[in-house]
């Protein structure tokens, strides 16, 4: 199960941003995981309470975003999904289509609680979060 490695990764990565920022705890972290990236997201999403535990992500939520696949057709141009790894243009026939979504594997924002008073380095979109994206 690589599942448990990439989470073990990413929350070294939580940890390490927010403790450069001065932040106590991390509430939550959103990732973006490609229907085509040969992640599953309920894996993910299960080994994550144990990867988290005993650091400062202890108790934080992971929210998973799936991308749809999609893909561009080289030869007449057109966009369309891509399903069960069918890279065949439905327009023109073509394949192989480019794969232009949906093999990401991505962590798009970390939140946490605010440093102590008067040390927060960079913006938030709430005031009471930290938000690594704007790091």
């Amino acid at each position: 199960m690589h599942e448990l490695s990439i989470v073990l990764s990413l929350v070294g990565v939580a940890e390490r941003a927010a403790n450069e920022a001065g932040v106590p705890r991390v509430r939550r972290i959103e990732i973006l995981v490609g229907e085509l990236c040969a992640v599953e997201p309920d894996a993910l999403a299960s080994c994550f309470a144990y990867a988290a535990e005993g650091t400062i992500c202890e108790g934080a939520t992971l929210d998973i975003e799936t991308v749809p696949a999609r893909g561009t057709c080289p030869a007449c141009g057109s966009h369309s999904p891509i399903v069960r790894f069918r890279v065949v243009c439905p327009r023109c026939g073509f394949s192989p289509m480019s794969v232009v979504a949906g093999n990401e594997l991505h962590l798009a924002r970390i939140l946490g609680e605010p440093p102590p008073t008067g040390g927060l380095q960079q913006p938030c979109d709430r005031k009471e979060d930290w938000d690594a994206s704007h790091a």
